[in-house]
This record gives C-alpha cells, sequence and structure tokens, in this order.
C-alpha cells in the first residue's frame, strides 16, 4: 500500500466508526470498514459484509471507473431498503473507495405513490382517463398487429343526479364506489375498467371475439347493477345504460371508438334498453349529436350561455379571494347535458375557440363591473391546450383584458393537468411563458391526476397549484391522501406556488388543510358555487363574502 493511500484511508477511519451515515470504505472493491449508521441498518458482522458486497461487484471488476451504485438491501428487520452509494475514489491507486449512502426507499415510496395516484380515480380506486388512455391504446396495438377484436364499454347509472340531489353527495359517492366493485368482481385479469368522469365508466374488453360477447359482458354487468345497493341504511335500486363499440369495425382510434360509444350509450338511454351497440349508419344519435352541436353554435351566437362563479377562499380567515367563471348551457331537464360534456362536444366539433372567446368575454365583462363597485380580486378561468397553443391565444387574451380594462394580473387561466404529458407541456411551454410575462397568472388545474412528472409539470411557470378534489376528499380518512396534500402543499410552496384545494366538504377538512398551510380552497362547504352573472358582495365581520341575487 503507498504512503498516500494509508494517510487516505487512516484518514477517514475515525470518521466512519462513529458516523450515522451509511458510508463504508471499500478496498480492492470488498468492504472494508463500516460506519455506525450502516451497521444499525443491516448488523454487524460477516452477514453485513455479504449482503452488501453484492452491490459492489462491478466496483471490484472495474476499479475507478463507477460513481455510484444502487439496489435493494434487507435490513436487520427484514424490510428492503433502497440505497443508492456514491462513490468517491482515493486517486489514480484506487485501491480504497468511499461509499457514501442515501435510503430512498421512502422517496421511492413516494414517487411510486405519486404515480399511482397520477393514475387511478381517487374515488373508487379504479383507473382514470390517463391511464384508461394507455391501456387502451396499447390493446389497440396489440390488435391490429394480431387482426383481432377489442371491445369498449361505455356506461353510466341512470338517473343518478337524483340519488346526489336527494340524500347528498356522500351518498353518491359511496354508491359509485360500490358500483366499481361489482363491475371489477364481473371482468376478467385482462379488461379494464376506468372512472373517467362523474358517474361514467368505461370498460376495455381486449378479448371479445365479437360483438356478441361484448354484449353478453354488458348484459352481465347490467343485472349486476340491477342488483339492490345499501348505502348509509337507504336501499337504493339503480339502473345503468350501456354503449358498445368494437375495433376495427366500429372505429381504428380511440378517440373514435369512444365517441361512438358515446353515441351508442345515448340511445340505450333514450330507448331505455340497457345496452345498445354502435350502428355504423350514422342512426338517429349520430343525427342528435350533430344537431347537439348546430344547437350548442347558435347557443354561443346568440349569447344564450350563462355562467357560475365559484368562488375560492381564503382559509385562514374565510373571505373571498377570486371567483372561477364556470360556464353552463340552459336546456331543459330531460336534453341537459354535463358542462365537461358539452365543452368537449364543443373541442371535438371545432367550436372551443369561439365557447373560449365567449367565456372570456362574458367573465372579464362581469369582473370589470365587480371592478367598479370597488371589489374583487381576482378572477379565474379555464382553458384548454387547444386554447394556449393556439397561435392567435396571446393576443385574444390581451386584447378582451383591454377592451374590459382589466390589469393582465388580475386573471388567472387555469390549465387542466388531466392533459398534461411531455409532449403537451412543450407545445404549450413558450406559449404561457409569453404570456405569463405579460402578468396573466397560470394554475394548475386537478393536481394528481396527469401522468406527467412534477419536474416536467414545473417547467410552466405556475402561480397556482390547484389538488384534485379526489385527494381532498380522502384527507381525513386516508393516511395516503394526508400524505399526498400535504407533499403537494410543501412542494407547491418550496417553489412559491400558491395551493388551492378543491371540493372542500366540511369544516374538519377545512381546518385539517388549514393547519396544512394550504392558502387557499373552494367547496361546497364554503360556499356554493354562485348561479347566475349578477353577483354582490357582502362584508360582514370584516370578511368579503360573494353572493348571487
Amino acid at each position: 500500500m503507498s504512503s498516500s493511500s494509508r494517510a487516505w484511508g487512516s484518514s477517514l477511519w475515525s470518521a466512519l466508526v462513529d458516523s450515522a451515515a451509511l458510508m463504508v470504505l471499500l478496498r480492492g472493491g470488498q468492504p472494508f470498514l463500516f460506519s455506525r449508521g450502516l451497521r444499525a441498518m443491516l448488523g454487524a458482522g460477516a452477514p453485513a459484509a455479504e449482503k452488501i458486497a453484492k452491490m459492489f461487484d462491478a466496483v471490484a471488476r472495474q476499479p475507478g471507473q463507477a460513481t455510484f451504485v444502487e439496489g435493494e438491501l434487507l435490513d436487520q428487520a427484514g424490510r428492503i431498503r433502497r440505497v443508492r452509494f456514491d462513490l468517491s475514489w482515493s486517486g489514480p491507486h484506487t485501491e480504497f473507495v468511499l461509499a457514501v449512502g442515501h435510503d430512498e426507499t421512502e422517496q421511492r415510496a413516494r414517487e411510486a405513490e405519486f404515480e399511482r395516484r397520477a393514475l387511478t380515480d381517487g374515488l373508487t380506486g379504479l383507473p382514470n382517463r390517463a391511464l384508461l388512455d394507455d391501456r387502451f391504446g396499447q390493446a389497440l396495438l396489440a390488435a391490429g398487429r394480431d387482426e383481432s377484436t377489442v371491445g369498449l364499454l361505455l356506461f353510466d347509472i341512470d338517473r343518478f343526479k337524483d340519488v346526489n340531489d336527494t340524500f347528498g353527495h356522500r351518498a353518491g359517492d359511496e354508491l359509485l364506489r360500490l358500483v366499481a366493485e361489482r363491475v371489477r368482481g364481473e371482468l376478467r385479469v385482462s379488461d379494464t375498467v376506468a372512472r373517467i368522469g362523474g358517474d361514467e365508466f368505461a370498460i376495455v374488453l381486449p378479448q371479445a371475439s365479437d360483438a356478441s360477447s361484448a354484449v353478453r359482458t354488458a348484459d352481465k354487468i347490467a343485472r349486476r347493477l340491477a342488483e339492490p345497493f345499501t348505502v348509509s341504511g337507504n336501499v337504493f335500486e339503480v339502473s345503468a345504460s350501456f354503449g358498445v363499440a368494437l375495433f376495427p369495425g366500429d372505429g381504428t382510434s380511440a378517440e373514435v371508438l369512444l365517441d361512438r360509444a358515446d353515441e351508442a350509450m345515448y340511445t340505450a338511454k333514450r330507448r331505455g334498453t340497457g345496452v345498445s351497440l354502435y350502428h355504423g349508419d350514422g342512426g338517429s344519435r349520430a343525427r342528435t349529436t350533430a344537431t347537439r352541436v348546430d344547437q350548442l353554435r347558435e347557443a354561443i351566437r346568440d349569447d344564450v350561455l350563462a355562467l357560475e362563479f365559484q368562488p375560492t377562499v381564503r382559509l385562514r380567515d374565510r373571505q373571498t379571494v377570486r371567483l372561477e367563471a364556470l360556464v353552463r348551457w340552459p336546456q331543459p331537464a330531460a336534453n341537459a347535458l354535463d358542462p365537461a360534456a358539452f365543452v368537449a362536444m364543443a373541442e371535438r366539433n371545432g367550436l372551443g375557440r369561439a365557447l373560449s372567446s365567449w367565456v372570456l368575454r362574458r367573465a372579464l365583462g362581469r369582473y370589470r363591473d365587480w371592478q367598479r363597485m370597488g371589489i374583487g380580486d381576482g378572477l379565474s378561468v379555464n382553458v384548454s391546450l387547444a386554447d394556449v397553443s393556439d397561435r392567435g391565444f396571446r393576443e385574444r387574451v390581451l386584447h378582451e383584458l383591454q377592451a374590459q380594462h382589466v390589469e393582465p394580473s388580475a386573471l388567472t387561466l387555469e390549465v387542466s393537468a388531466r392533459a398534461l404529458n411531455g409532449a403537451t407541456i412543450s407545445r404549450i411551454e413558450q406559449p404561457v411563458a409569453e404570456l405569463s410575462e405579460t402578468g396573466v397568472r397560470f394554475a394548475l388545474d386537478d393536481f394528481g391526476t396527469s401522468v406527467a412528472t412534477l419536474p416536467q409539470v414545473l417547467r410552466l411557470p405556475f402561480a397556482e397549484l390547484k389538488v384534485d378534489g379526489s385527494f381532498i376528499a380522502g384527507l381525513c380518512t386516508e393516511s395516503a391522501s394526508w400524505r399526498f396534500v400535504r407533499q403537494a402543499i410543501d412542494g407547491a410552496h418550496d417553489r412559491g406556488l400558491e395551493t388551492t384545494a378543491e371540493g372542500v366538504e366540511d369544516e374538519t377538512t377545512a381546518r385539517v388543510l388549514e393547519r396544512l398551510g394550504c392558502d387557499v380552497a373552494q367547496g361546497r362547504h364554503l360556499t356554493h358555487a354562485l348561479v347566475g352573472e349578477r353577483l354582490t358582495f357582502l362584508r360582514t365581520g370584516g370578511q368579503e363574502l360573494a353572493r348571487s341575487n
């Protein structure tokens, strides 16, 4: 051993013996000395050396080359620990190697939990739309290679709104959980059932042999759902309407098949048949869809849409700080479309830009009126990825702000995390940055539902992070939801972002969020969405509250 190597090794001896860090000194590529911290994890003696020696085989085979090693170690309690060791070589002689370890077990667990949450529905535990899109895409690729059939079922619960209105949203949520459990029990391991919004579910059948096979599966699930449910002592008898579409006969892309299964589902609902197979002749449902597109075009043109405003409330003093504009399409109950449904229909049929322009113009007009009354701190408007990536979007926003005499800093544009991935983030990165430079704020809506990683998402200059309501719903009852919300709040604050909780339904949840440091929140417990566009603000006990006239 050279004198320099001997001195280098000796200088580490005492530091290693007493260090609480995970450190090991290797000599000739073999474990030579463990720190106190590593001995506490693995135990002392030959067994500990054997546990760690395998991790450093490559170090011994290629001295001086590796910069780190990582792997799994079994600690004294029998738990698997994920550890990474960064290597410091003694110099050109490479006789001694100092490896400094980092226990990444909890970090990897958090990442795995974050990924799971991003791909599953927080209420039912089923795959969400993002995971459905991935699995459906894979099934279509495989079927294309094998020249086989894939079935797609789309269904929703008939008159589900009546359950929410009569028994409350907690009962409705529990019913959806029970529905998900029953459906899952009727499917094969290779099938995928996902909750894609509200009371709507999609099922991918990669082994459907033909239309009859897919319809039989739908019939079987429909019969199972017709059996009574018991929720909080109340007995519910429900029915569901199923639409069935098949690859490749009804379409070769996921988007087309979803549209056609949706058409078939509404045919089943209208006829009361329970299950309907899509017919490629463009039957009555297709004509109805075309008619509705024309009606929506006329509604935008004739200014017959309406806005509701969802207050955003500061948790520490329950003061309204912003209002989020929500578009509604007033229609008879029998023909009413869920807002998400007609917004999606608008985007699919070339009306997305006209609709978003209408919302922005009308919402800014209302906000201008509030400013003239000396009230109102800010306005939020939802925008789609198509809006943001449109070449003229920046100019449209600035034009409306100028026309309504509203400062850019008063406007927050909300972008849903559901549609974000590496490709879409790259597409909107520049326009978001350019518009942010004018003072317009951007908020990341539905946080926790994206397949994009947090570092990817934070490439965009968001000022606000809105935690999806599915996590808030489980905040007080699920430890995983509590951890996710806490990490989201802390992570956002570390990066200078304001945090918003969506879907706060009770005072306990509001108080827990306040203790966690959440800045603001939305939800029925704090205040309902305000119907109509004529709003007044009441000052009560120093608080500014919003209400509709």
